[in-house]
């Protein structure tokens, strides 16, 4: 448990904004479905969901979808949290592939590649 959810304590690491002031008190989205394209479901985003969606959050990532994930990875694949494994939330393709990268290879290690290679 992070010791700024602790009743009285004013954590000064980060400068988390007043979610009281955020101009966003919720989102919708629709999107069609990938069996029917005349079906469509929207999703609305409001309360606590766009509070924390729209606040800094712990390094690992949103603690909902964080435990979401890890809920899929149980039901699905029979992976349980804790058995030598976590989960990493990236910021989009890019920023998790640095990462993996960042994580496995050292300054002046050989890496190969295909040509055409992006970079």
């Amino acid at each position: 448990m992070h010791l700024e959810t602790h009743p009285g304590v004013i954590s000064l690491l980060q400068g988390k904004p007043n979610d009281d002031t955020f101009p966003i008190t919720s989102l919708q989205f629709t999107a069609r479905s990938p069996n029917d394209p005349d079906e469509e479901t929207t999703l609305v985003i409001t309360g606590n969901a766009i509070r924390e969606g729209l606040q800094y959050c712990p390094t690992d990532g949103i603690p909902s979808l964080l435990k979401w994930v890890y809920g899929l990875q149980e039901r699905e694949h029979r992976r349980r949290q804790g058995e030598g494994w976590r989960i990493s939330v990236g910021t989009g393709s890019q920023d998790a592939i640095s990462k993996v990268l960042t994580a496995l290879i050292s300054p002046g290690d050989s890496v190969l590649v295909e040509k055409p290679v992006y970079a």
